[in-house]
């Protein structure tokens, strides 16, 4: 659990006019996207497999019934656990003004993981088209009504704790 660099790279999501930018990718056990930023707010989605979203306000494992909220410029990396199916949602900056302005998770029922993957279909997302506009709508409702869990792991301040935490990170799966 190293501290988050403050050199991450900025990675530019989005056309100018869209309210909603999409990604839809599958990753391999283990595979990690390095530190990054963006300068849009982002809901990370899997509908498939656990991720492990790192900040420098903690950690966040995330099962595939949840997402996690990642406000614009905030510095962060995701290991993979397993096959991923990563569905992300990048939203213009303060487009989605109800959800905290730090990293959450949330709860994702079944309609909102519909509209999360039916959204992931199309890569920009504007309300100059009704259809999209309509399809917006209904997708900041649901967020909006989605219930927050505290599923983050704070990062120890404590040398020795760091110590045995990055180790746990390291082999997450080794029960010595």
């Amino acid at each position: 659990m190293s501290k988050m660099r403050h050199d991450a790279l900025f990675d530019p999501k989005g056309h100018s006019a869209a309210r909603l930018t999409t990604l839809s990718y599958d990753y391999a056990d283990n595979d990690r996207v390095p530190e990054h930023f963006h300068d849009t707010d982002q809901l990370v989605f899997a509908s498939n497999g656990v991720m492990t979203i790192r900040t420098e306000q903690g950690l966040w494992i995330v099962p595939p019934q949840r997402a996690v909220w990642i406000p614009s410029r905030t510095v962060h990396s995701i290991t993979m656990s397993g096959s991923v199916s990563m569905r992300t949602l990048y939203f213009a900056p303060r487009y989605v003004r109800h959800l905290p302005r730090s990293c959450c998770v949330l709860n994702i029922n079944a309609l909102l993981k519909e509209l999360i993957i039916f959204a992931c279909q199309t890569p920009a997302w504007t309300k100059d088209v009704p259809n999209q506009k309509h399809l917006l709508g209904i997708l900041l409702h649901q967020l909006q009504a989605a219930s927050l869990t505290p599923l983050r792991l704070p990062r120890p301040s404590d040398p020795r704790a760091v110590r045995v935490a990055e180790k746990v990170l390291a082999h997450p799966g080794n029960t010595r």
